[in-house]
């Protein structure tokens, strides 16, 4: 935190003003300025051939080539959203793991695709569910060191692997987001890994969430509603099966320690 409060004071950002009163535009000024981003109003004044005019035209072409999206307009920028970005951000500059834990629809997702855009950064996503394995992410990743590698070197890409822990390969994410390697091989330095995860917690039993244990396709609780068949309807008594997850507010793996 103390490189991103050196950050601030360089850009001349007043640490001491009331951030209850904070726009959302300056908000956003805030963490374009921290990136190095140049407001087209600053890049049209300078001359062709300077280093300030290369760097926007470089800016410019490479947003456009990469795919950066523009801000979404309608992304109410709170002081409780600006902390979590100047904290993702700090943590990418000191070269450090991003892992972000929170509720399915609490905006992990939306606050990671405002902080690429304000930062002018391309941003890919991987949405990972149950049914992938090792080699879907495999293919994936290293499609995005190949992506990587045509970019300017000055420009960085954002990797974020959402929900990783809702599939059984958390081994592999944790050597793509701690270790920062793919299969013993070093990631690009310019390609980022950010990964969110849904917390794991143990679900609280009441009659009315018990009511929706048997629902699903996965681990069926009823073989035959009239008891026929010899009388088994649990099928987990039958096959010995038993649904390790269904204890969990989500159906997620536990993350390694070093994650």
């Amino acid at each position: 935190m103390a490189h991103s409060l050196a950050d601030l004071s360089q850009q001349l950002i007043k640490l001491d003003k009331n951030w209850n009163k904070m726009t959302n535009a300056e908000g956003r000024a805030i963490i374009s300025k921290l990136a190095g981003v140049i407001p087209d109003v600053e890049g049209s004044q300078w001359a062709e051939g300077t280093d300030a005019a290369d760097r926007y035209l470089l800016q410019i072409s490479s947003c456009e080539a990469e795919g950066v999206e523009e801000p979404s307009p309608g992304y109410v920028l709170t002081v409780d959203n600006l902390l979590k970005m100047l904290s993702i951000f700090s943590r990418i500059r000191a070269g450090l793991p991003v892992i972000i834990m929170g509720e399915t629809g609490c905006g992990k997702s939306s606050l990671i695709r405002q902080l690429c855009a304000l930062a002018k950064l391309p941003l890919h996503t991987l949405n990972i569910h149950g049914g992938m394995d090792d080699r879907q992410v495999l293919d994936w990743v290293q499609a995005q060191v190949q992506f990587v590698r045509g970019m300017h070197a000055s420009r960085r890409l954002i990797v974020f692997l959402d929900e990783v822990n809702t599939c059984n390969s958390m081994a592999l994410f944790k050597e793509i987001t701690c270790d920062r390697t793919l299969e013993g091989v070093p990631l690009p330095n310019n390609l980022v890994v950010i990964a969110a995860c849904n917390p794991y917690r143990i679900r609280k039993h009441t009659l009315d969430a018990d009511k929706h244990l048997g629902t699903g396709l996965v681990y069926g609780k009823q073989a035959s509603g009239d008891g026929s068949h010899g009388g088994l309807d649990n099928i987990e008594e039958v096959s010995g099966i038993t649904d390790p997850l269904e204890d969990l507010v989500y159906r997620v793996h536990p993350l390694p320690e070093s994650m």
